[in-house]
C-alpha cells in the first residue's frame, strides 16, 4: 500500500507555487514505478483518482471514491451559512459544523486543522486543471462511490449524480459517516477495494494507492 499527503496537508511540505493534484499523483506513481493499481481517495484525493482514470485509464484498475471532490463539479454551498472565516479557529469550527457531523473526533479535528492551514495559507496555489464532471460518462474504470449518511447536505447531490453517471459505478451509503469517511468507517473502504480486486479475479496484482483526505 502507498499513501501520501497532498502538498500542504499532513506531513507534506507546503507548496512553493502553483501545483496540480493530478500531476503530483503522476509523480508519485512514476517515482515509485507503480504499475496499474487500485485507488482509494477521499474528497480531493477521490477527485485526483478520477482525473487520472480519465487521463490515463491504463494506470487505474479500480477506484474506491469516498465523497469525491470532482474537478469541474458544483461547489457545495448552503445559503444559510456564514462565509469562510479568515480566523483559523473560527474557520476550524465552521469546518467541524459543516464536514464533521458525526462528531468531534481528535483525528478529524487534526485533519481539519491541516485543511485550515492549507486553505488559508496556500489555497490559491491549487490548480485542479481538469473537468472530470463533464466527462463522467467516459470513465471506463470499475468504481465504487462511498457516501456517508451524515455528509454535508449540499455536497450529497453531486455525489449521487456522479454515482449515477459513472458507468457501472456502485453506490454504497455508509451509516454514521460524514465527509471523513475513511476515518469513520475504514473497514468500508477496505471492503470496497476488496470488491474491486475480486472483480478482476485472482492474480491481478498491483498495489492500492490511497490519497489522504482533504476538505
Amino acid at each position: 500500500m502507498i499513501r501520501y499527503d497532498v502538498r500542504g496537508f499532513g506531513r507534506s511540505a507546503p507548496p512553493a507555487g502553483r501545483f496540480s493534484p493530478l500531476d503530483d499523483l503522476r509523480r508519485v506513481l512514476d517515482r515509485l514505478e507503480v504499475g496499474p493499481a487500485l485507488f482509494a481517495g477521499c474528497s480531493m484525493g477521490g477527485g485526483a483518482a478520477l482525473d487520472l482514470a480519465l487521463a490515463e485509464p491504463a494506470r487505474v484498475r479500480g477506484m474506491a471514491l469516498a465523497c469525491p471532490g470532482i474537478s469541474g463539479g458544483p461547489v457545495p454551498h448552503d445559503p444559510s451559512e456564514e462565509p469562510d472565516s479568515s480566523d483559523p479557529e473560527v474557520f476550524l469550527e465552521q469546518g467541524v459544523a459543516r464536514w464533521a457531523r458525526a462528531g468531534r473526533d481528535p483525528l478529524v479535528v487534526e485533519q481539519l486543522r491541516s485543511s485550515v492551514r492549507f486553505w488559508l495559507g496556500w489555497g490559491h496555489t491549487l490548480d485542479f486543471g481538469g473537468d472530470a464532471w463533464s466527462r463522467l460518462e467516459a470513465v471506463a474504470t470499475p468504481s465504487v462511490l462511498l457516501l456517508g449518511d451524515l455528509e454535508r447536505p449540499s455536497f450529497v447531490p453531486s455525489c449521487l449524480e456522479a454515482a449515477r453517471r459513472i458507468p457501472g459505478c456502485r453506490l454504497v451509503r455508509v451509516p454514521g459517516a460524514d465527509h471523513f469517511l475513511p476515518l469513520r468507517a475504514p473497514e468500508t473502504v477496505v471492503e470496497a477495494l476488496d470488491s474491486l480486486a475480486e472483480q478482476e479475479g485472482p492474480g491481478s496484482g498491483g498495489p492500492a494507492v490511497p490519497s489522504a483526505p482533504a476538505s
